[in-house]
Formats: structure tokens, C-alpha cells, sequence
């Protein structure tokens, strides 16, 4: 054979190894960064196409989990709901009944399961008191207390109560539980925690308690917990759901302890609040002097970090999708939830995805970056298998 076609042949084969290599490390890059998204959608059948969207975006691999909500929010406030007419629209989302529910579940954690995909994380806020998306009327059978309520119990106790909570969860298909709540009631008045009961206790060595009970509850019907809102949003006069927050004047440094010594099956929720006396010029949620230089550095946490809600009002308004993306990840955040619910996007997760990856392709993201946080979620996912 010619000496200059062998040459091109080897040539060509090279070119084509390289461009396989490419294709394999952007496949794996493009799983990567799906496991970090967690989204809200509408719908609540697997026959919506919605729905259907969906489950084709978790098959592809975009999407690492869900969360479901009872009320929808932008159609409800559309409508002219505020309030507490507002909350009364416990039919609007995703949550119809008990028996609807548990196959909606079903359907979505399928399309990962059936497509070679991690376990997908299907989420909901089931806290207790006045934070509940299931309700009596979905034909939910286990009101919860608030958590002040819950405070009069003994940590056994406690722990019996989440075990047959994260039980009920389970049986519906949930395995990720937004709870409990271990914020400091520093403010009895705050009108996101204190004035809803949302606080085990003014303690801090308590709260760490009753929030290390409940996580072993439900840990213990195989549903992981979470423990929020980082780095404590007990002292806070304003709600993060309408606008930047600053407790700068008013957050405690005791309200750092009940994160000291995290469960390995719970996650840690960081909150949209300004703390000058940790990072002056980012919320919580986007200040990696927060995320990596307390959470990580100085308390040692080594789990998985998420966001609370991204399109709160705190964040949304101020930064827009790509921007708060980014910032998300460069602070420290291992999943980005995005409810979907305040304000609502087709498709948010897909959109989402392309956007990370985009950022990841032209270096405004380290890959390195995105590794950290895949193996942490890998390694939580990990408890669920």
C-alpha cells in the first residue's frame, strides 16, 4: 500500500478516535450536569403532555429530580388569589389524590430507572403545621404538626413520628423530603419561620436534636432529609419568597449549630438571605464565602448542598436564569431547585441544562467544578439504591 495513503488512513482513524473521545466526554458532561437540576413542572398525569416533556428529559438524562406542589402559584395569582385563597388551591398542580399521586411517581422515576439513569429524587415539602402539600383533603391520612408543636415531644418520640411519615412519603414514591426545618427561633414574630411555627425551639442545642431525630425518622423509611434553611433564617422580618432578605443586623452565630453534624443521608438547603457578617455583597444561596468558606470550611460539611428555590423573588428578579445559574454553582451548590411555580417556564429543566452547559463549553464553569458536585449527589443516591 501507498506510504501516503497508510498515512492518511492513520490519520483519519486518529480524527476519528478524537472525535469520539469529544463525543464521549460531552455525553458524560451532559449527564453531569442533568443530576445537579431538580424542577418543578405542571401536570398530574403520565398522559399530559407536559408530563410527557418531562419524563423524555429525565430518559435523556437533563434532569436528576423533581419536586411536586399542590397549588399553583402564577396560575392562582393570575387568577386573583392572594393569601390564603391563595392556598386553598391545594388541586391545582400536581397533587389530586393520594392514589394519583403515587402512579405520577411511578411514571417519572420509571423513566429513569427503565433508561439505565441514577435513582431520580422526587421531592416534596412535607413539614408539618402550615408547610404540607399533602393535605387530608388529597385523602392523606397523616397530619403533621408544626414543628413548635412538635417540640413537646421526647427525640424518640420524634424520630417514631418521621419514620411513619417518611413511611407514608415512600409508599407514595417520594424519597426526598424538604424537612426538617433547623432554623433558630431567634424572631418568634419572622413571617416565613416563627409566626408559621416552623421552629422546633429558641435553643439551638435543641433544634440540632429534634432535627437529627427527625432525619433518622425518616432515614429510616429510606427517605432522605434536608435540613434548612442555611445559615439560619430564624431572625429574618422579612420572606425570601417576595424579596432579598438581609439579617445581617439580626442573625446569631449560634444559628450555625444545629449544622455542625449533618446526617450523611441529609442534604443541607442554603437560603436566599444577605448576611454581611459572612459575605456582604451575595445572598446565601449565591456566596460561595458562605457555601465553601462556613458550610464546608469551617463546619466541615462534606454532603450535598442544594439551593432553595432559585426563582424566588430574592434571586430571579435580580440576577435572571443564566446569571443565577451560574453564580448557583460557583458558590457551592450541588443541586439547583428550580420550583417552577412562582413564575413558570416550559420545559425550565431542559432550558436549564443547555444553559449549564453552554457556560461549562466556554470555561465560565470549570468541568471540575461540575465533577465535585456529580460524585457528592452520586454518593447520596448511592443511600437510595
Amino acid at each position: 500500500m501507498n506510504k501516503w495513503i497508510k498515512f492518511l488512513i492513520i490519520i483519519a482513524v486518529a480524527v476519528g478516535i478524537a472525535a469520539g473521545i469529544r463525543c464521549w466526554r460531552q455525553h458524560q458532561l451532559s449527564n453531569m450536569v442533568g443530576q445537579m437540576i431538580l424542577v418543578g413542572f405542571r401536570g398530574t398525569s403520565p398522559d399530559d403532555a407536559a408530563v410527557k416533556g418531562l419524563a423524555a428529559d429525565i430518559k435523556a438524562g437533563k434532569i436528576g429530580g423533581v419536586i411536586l406542589f399542590s397549588v399553583d402559584v402564577e396560575q392562582g395569582r393570575a387568577a386573583g388569589f392572594s393569601g390564603d385563597e391563595l392556598r386553598a388551591q391545594i388541586k391545582s398542580r400536581n397533587i389530586i389524590d393520594v392514589g394519583q399521586v403515587k402512579k405520577l411517581n411511578e411514571f417519572l422515576s420509571d423513566a429513569a430507572r427503565n433508561n439505565g439513569r441514577p435513582p431520580l429524587f422526587v421531592s416534596i415539602d412535607q413539614e408539618g403545621g402550615m408547610v404540607e402539600r399533602l393535605k387530608s383533603e388529597h385523602g392523606w391520612n397523616f397530619p403533621m404538626p408544626s414543628a413548635k408543636e412538635q417540640s413537646k415531644l421526647s427525640m424518640a418520640e420524634i424520630a417514631t413520628l418521621y419514620d411513619g411519615l417518611g413511611q407514608r412519603l415512600r409508599g407514595l414514591g417520594f424519597n426526598v423530603n424538604f424537612a426538617p426545618v433547623v432554623d433558630v427561633d431567634v424572631n418568634p414574630a419572622s413571617p416565613a419561620i416563627g409566626a408559621r411555627g416552623r421552629a422546633f425551639s429558641a435553643d439551638p442545642e435543641r433544634v440540632s436534636e429534634y432535627g437529627r431525630s427527625a432525619a433518622q425518622g425518616l432515614s429510616a423509611a429510606g427517605v432522605l432529609s434536608s435540613f434548612k434553611h442555611f445559615p439560619g433564617h430564624g431572625s429574618a422580618g422579612a420572606d425570601t419568597h417576595d424579596g432579598l432578605t438581609d439579617i445581617t443586623n439580626t442573625w446569631q452565630p449560634y444559628e450555625l449549630e444545629p449544622y455542625g453534624d449533618v446526617p450523611a443521608y441529609t442534604m443541607v438547603m442554603v437560603a436566599h438571605v444577605v448576611n454581611g457578617k459572612i459575605d456582604p455583597d451575595y445572598p446565601a444561596s449565591l456566596s460561595h464565602k458562605t457555601i465553601d468558606g462556613v458550610l464546608r470550611g469551617q463546619l466541615g460539611f462534606r454532603g450535598v448542598v442544594i439551593s432553595d428555590d432559585l426563582q424566588m423573588g430574592a434571586i430571579y428578579e435580580h440576577y435572571g436564569l443564566t446569571e443565577t445559574l451560574r453564580m448557583a454553582i460557583m458558590a457551592g451548590n450541588d443541586i439547583l431547585l428550580l420550583g417552577n411555580n412562582l413564575q413558570y417556564t416550559e420545559n425550565l429543566g431542559r432550558l436549564a441544562h443547555k444553559e449549564v452547559m453552554k457556560m461549562v463549553r466556554s470555561g465560565k464553569i470549570p468541568r471540575a467544578r461540575i465533577k465535585e458536585s456529580y460524585y457528592r449527589v452520586m454518593k447520596m443516591k448511592e443511600i437510595l439504591e
